[in-house]
């Protein structure tokens, strides 16, 4: 026989209420004292109030006529969804409950407690019998009218939606960050009056000093704890080279001194282009790769064998000179029967 429910819900979330108020008398009849009523307070301090994660719930079983199941105990299970349909619960129970006259009364959460609910206040409850199917619709849960003043309790411990990180609090080193300080915010009466930035007192006394030692410290101004830039080794060089092409002599497009590598453009008067990479033997070996085209050529040279490439004409090429720590790169174009590089290569 098909099940249905025909749902009361009571939803409360416990609260606690601790009379205060002063009761003075209750009104007499005719001929009879005024009978004086004790003023109660609160045994147990507020901070040790636990809320208890259930629900209070209230439902009818009836059959597909309407009519109330037989009395008797009845496998409920309950579940919590975020969703209206689909989607998977985020809390299960499975009570046995009596029913009488197809009403039953139960405290959602008693078997397996309902830790928390959805801060987006979109919860659905469910309700399976026995093993038939899961009922439809779910039932929206809601809050009741004076719940809606437990979210200021939620956010007590904000101001304006911050809490303490964001404010300064006292006798906290560094308690002041940079992420507290809006650009321009800061004054000199802001600040100690004897206090001073790093450096500072270089530019008071170029301030304060004489001509000649003012004029000392901005002959200065362009050196690094008193080095200046030739103290600093540059991590690579740039630069540019150009050579003749179909010539009757060699020209050298590229060198690197201190791998002792070259790239030489043969000069021939043919219909080709053609590079010969070779080395000194100050590095034995290089490493290549040469781009044209859609062409990628990789290879070898070294002091036995320099290596040579043919390729045609007024094609740019870029390439790649490598080896341990050494490295470098060209790129070039062919015009005019010159071809112009623009380099870039370690240093040393």
């Amino acid at each position: 026989m098909q099940l249905r429910t025909v749902l009361m819900l009571l939803i409360a979330l416990v609260g606690l209420t601790i009379a205060n108020e002063d009761v003075a008398a209750v009104s007499p009849s005719a001929g009879s004292a005024a009978l004086p009523v004790k003023q109660t307070t609160s045994l147990i301090p507020t901070d040790a109030i636990t809320i208890p994660g259930m629900l209070s719930y209230q439902g009818r079983l009836t059959d597909s006529l309407g009519n109330p199941v037989p009395d008797g105990n009845y496998q409920l299970t309950f579940r919590l969804y975020q969703q209206e349909t689909g989607g998977t619960p985020f809390w299960t129970e499975t009570q046995t409950v009596s029913v009488q006259n197809g009403l039953f009364s139960v405290l959602l959460g008693s078997v397996t407690p309902i830790s928390s609910l959805p801060d987006a206040g979109t919860v659905w409850l469910s309700l399976q019998v026995g093993t038939a199917p899961e009922l439809t619709p779910r039932l929206r849960i809601v809050s009741s009218a004076f719940s809606f003043l437990s979210e200021r309790a939620a956010n007590s411990d904000l101001l304006q939606g911050k809490d303490t990180t964001a404010f300064v609090r006292t006798n906290q080193a560094n308690s002041i960050s940079s992420t507290m300080i809006t650009d321009g915010t800061i004054l000199r009466a802001d600040v100690a009056s004897g206090f001073k930035a790093p450096y500072a007192d270089t530019a008071d006394y170029a301030r304060v000093a004489p001509a000649t030692d003012s004029a000392r410290v901005a002959g200065n101004s362009y050196r690094l704890q008193g080095k200046d830039t030739a103290a600093f080794a540059s991590a690579f060089q740039i630069g540019r080279s150009f050579g003749l092409e179909n010539n009757s002599y060699v020209d050298t497009l590229f060198k690197m001194a201190s791998a002792g590598w070259y790239v030489v453009d043969d000069g021939d008067n043919d219909e080709d282009h053609t590079l010969i990479i070779k080395t000194d033997g100050t590095i034995p070996y290089i490493e290549y790769t040469l781009w044209y085209g859609d062409t990628v050529i990789h290879g070898e040279a070294s002091v036995s064998h320099p290596d040579t490439i043919t390729f045609p004409h007024y094609l740019g090429f870029q390439l790649t000179l490598a080896r341990h720590e050494y490295i470098a790169h060209l790129i070039c174009n062919e015009n005019d029967g010159w071809v112009s590089c623009l380099y870039i290569k370690s240093n040393p």
